[in-house]
């Protein structure tokens, strides 16, 4: 028992370099091995001329890239030798053992795993099994006589040295020297061995490994990508502009339900329904349905200095909406591209919004375009000026279209 504490022991005492990995579900990282070798007493006879063959299957699943289970069954072969208390087997199997096994892979705990089996593997095998003796009628007849067992507890300790191959690295051939302790003695009263060399076989066993594959495909376990700040920092970005967006729209809503409100309460003061008012009621809701739906970019055609992109916004709002980003991008790649190029933003208020504020409306729309360009796309804020245009000076016949932001390069 002194041996399998110290085992312990020495795998506590490893460091680990813990990975954040990718989902591992319960049908990943397992594998099937077959395996074949020779035997022979540890100790207290020739190992070359007492040599036993043996051969066995393996199924076992990595739980981590460091630890897994596996369960393990050897079948002992007939070599013409006698039993080690001198009687006839008698039978082409001699014996069987069946082991529940741990496995640690020593270099993904030292070093860390890279997401990816290394080309060379060692890991360490452990843990109990049950043997069972075969033979013929006359050889159990006399085990029972001399009161031996046929059945007993088992401890092996094994290293298997791997070598991977295959475009996945889905195969693996190793070698694996392994000690194997007959851990319940021969049975008579008080007989208990515990780890004593004197009952144990030294083994040495070749096998190939075969990866099943994952659910996503590949042969192993995956590295979660980590991003950095930078990424982080972009993310939070965008998650606070489409916050935005959505007040924004929350707003619109909010003006649509009140102009429906509106007109309703002014037909159930009339008490009917007007053809006229049914149609404005229809209109507006119709507009609600269509606001997410809008154009995201007008090309309108300018002489002189005016560049092409546009930016729409919603009545009465200055609130830049999420579909509008793209025509905005297109003037700071045009500034970056243009280090000399000084641009007038220009804002513009629809003839149907309110008179009195239209141009504080149109130079928020203009002044919400500037922000946007030097806090976002890092353009200087002296190449930019606001120019309030007002509702007076509409440039499309369709009033939403005056609702518009547009761009002047005044250095050319």
């Amino acid at each position: 028992m002194k041996y399998i504490l110290l085992t312990f022991s020495l795998l506590a005492a490893l460091p680990c370099a813990a990975q954040p990995l990718l989902e591992n579900k319960t049908l990943d990282n397992w594998y099937v091995s077959l395996h074949g070798g020779v035997d022979a007493q540890a100790t207290h006879t020739k190992v070359f001329s007492n040599l036993n063959p043996l051969a066995g299957l393996r199924i076992g699943r990595h739980l981590t890239p460091v630890f897994g289970l596996a369960l393990e069954g050897d079948a002992y072969f007939e070599n013409k030798q006698a039993h080690p208390y001198g009687l006839c087997v008698g039978t082409a199997v001699t014996s069987m053992n069946l082991s529940l096994l741990g496995t640690t892979n020593l270099g993904n705990w030292i070093w860390g795993y890279r997401g990816e089996p290394r080309t060379v593997d060692v890991s360490l095998l452990y843990g109990f099994g049950w043997s069972h003796a075969f033979g013929t009628a006359a050889f159990r007849q006399a085990l029972t006589a001399g009161a031996y067992r046929r059945d007993y507890l088992t401890w092996k300790m094994g290293v298997d040295v791997g070598y991977n191959l295959g475009p996945q690295k889905e195969w693996q051939v190793y070698v694996e020297p392994a000690l194997l302790y007959r851990l319940s003695g021969d049975g008579q009263e008080g007989d208990w061995v515990g780890m004593n060399l004197n009952r144990a076989t030294l083994r040495l066993t070749a096998g190939l490994i075969y990866r099943l594959p994952n659910s996503d495909g590949s042969r192993h376990f995956r590295v979660a990508p980590l991003r950095n700040q930078q990424e982080l920092d972009r993310l939070n970005e965008t998650v606070n502009q489409l916050r935005t967006d959505n007040e924004a729209k929350d707003r619109l809503l909010a003006d649509k339900n009140g102009q429906i409100a509106e007109q309703g309460a002014l037909l159930a003061a009339h008490d009917t329904l007007i053809p006229q008012q049914q149609e404005r009621i229809s209109q507006l809701q119709r507009d609600l349905l269509e606001a997410r739906s809008r154009p995201t970019e007008i090309v309108v055609d300018l002489h002189g200095t005016n560049l092409q992109p546009s930016v729409l916004f919603r009545q009465g709002s200055a609130a830049i909406d999420n579909a509008q980003v793209p025509a905005i991008e297109r003037i700071a790649n045009y500034m970056k591209r243009n280090p000399d190029a000084v641009i007038e933003i220009r804002g513009y208020a629809s003839p149907d919004e309110n008179p009195d504020t239209a141009d504080e409306l149109a130079l928020r729309r203009a002044e919400a375009v500037k922000k946007t360009l030097t806090k976002r796309h890092r353009i200087a804020a002296d190449r930019l000026t606001t120019v309030a245009m007002g509702a007076s000076h509409g440039i499309f016949g369709d009033e939403e279209f005056n609702r518009i932001v547009t761009f002047n390069d005044n250095s050319r």
